[in-house]
């Protein structure tokens, strides 16, 4: 009786089967026959050479589906494997978005949260009496000694080189 191999999900090259080159011509085989289906098919046919090539065209027909059986079993398992590893990626990145979603919240909120926000505490020390910009305005605008008054008595003072052109105790002077 022969046995019946459900096909491999992956086919390797068996090194006792030879190359289609090497095939022989023909086959002989001895089979018996214990399916009720098969035999009631093959009593269909006369004894001999017609029953002979239904046997033969049956068993192409069974080998070629089982061929396509195996294709079709890789195909959907590379199908299905393929399908999982999608869901998993797509739940991993939905897991990701959600993470960086979070971290981004509440790093804009600490620093723009109109009550507790470093922004907000930032923009109030620059902008308060005798805050930082109000210092930095004394320093460059006001007072005899800030960096405008400097800025001028140097190109505009009694000792400037504009000074010294206008100057009508100069020799070259207007």
């Amino acid at each position: 009786m022969a046995e019946i191999v459900q096909p491999s999900t992956t086919r390797k090259p068996d090194p006792a089967v030879p190359s289609t080159e090497d095939l022989p011509y023909q086959l002989v085989l001895e089979l018996t026959v214990e399916d009720r289906d098969t035999i009631a098919a093959l009593y269909e046919h006369a004894e001999g050479s017609d029953r002979d090539r239904y046997a033969l065209d049956a068993l192409k027909i069974g080998v070629l589906a089982l061929r396509r059986a195996g294709t079709h079993i890789d195909a959907e398992l590379i199908q299905r494997e393929s399908a999982r590893m999608l869901e998993g990626l797509q739940l991993q990145l939905g897991q990701h978005a959600e993470q960086l979603n979070g971290r981004l919240t509440g790093s804009l909120k600490e620093y723009f949260d109109p009550e507790s926000g470093r922004f907000q505490e930032r923009v109030e020390r620059l902008i308060r009496q005798d805050g930082e910009l109000e210092q930095l305005m004394r320093r460059q605008l006001g007072g005899d000694d800030s960096q405008l008054a400097k800025t001028l008595l140097t190109h505009v003072g009694e000792h400037s080189p504009l000074m010294k052109v206008l100057s009508p105790d100069a020799a070259d002077g207007l």
